[in-house]
């Protein structure tokens, strides 16, 4: 379908925002039927990376499938279903 697009995400180790250093953490999770499944967020150390692992397990939810990267850099995205409001 669109074969000149990567599939993958190139992603900078570490990124500033209000003048900060937030680098980049992984996380990964096993499922009940044993499967496991990662992801990456950015954080300002690790204890901070630890602080979001524990918000993500209170606060998270599904918001759709991914179809397309709009904008990059507003990292604005298209989701298969109308994302939750809050």
């Amino acid at each position: 379908m669109r074969d000149n697009l990567p599939d993958f995400v190139k992603l900078p180790y570490v990124i500033q925002h209000d003048g900060m250093d937030y680098r980049l953490f992984t996380f990964s999770f096993t499922c009940p039927d044993g499967r496991i499944f990662g992801s990456y967020f950015y954080a300002l150390d690790h204890q901070d990376a630890k602080q979001l692992c524990e918000a993500i397990k209170k606060t998270i939810h599904l918001d759709g499938q991914i179809k397309l990267s709009i904008d990059v850099d507003a990292s604005t995205l298209i989701f298969e279903e109308k994302p939750r409001t809050h």
